[in-house]
């Protein structure tokens, strides 16, 4: 019932990027200067080089067939 109503609403769209990266202690710098500080997400990405950063959404259409 939910999708019928938003089906045409739906503007799918995302972005996929692999990004070298410098893990320490404090955090994660990726090659573009953006820094993560996070103690967990370094543990977690402790001895990697690089890594993938993804971004979906739906549009902006369905949140406000939403409201």
């Amino acid at each position: 019932m939910v999708y019928l109503k938003l089906r045409n609403e739906v503007q799918a769209r995302y972005i996929l990027q692999r990004h070298p990266c410098n893990v320490d202690e404090n955090g994660v710098t990726l090659d573009c200067g953006v820094r993560f500080i996070s103690k967990d997400i370094a543990r977690h990405l402790e001895g990697c080089a690089a890594l993938f950063i993804l971004a979906a959404t739906l549009g902006s259409r369905i949140d406000t067939a939403i409201r």
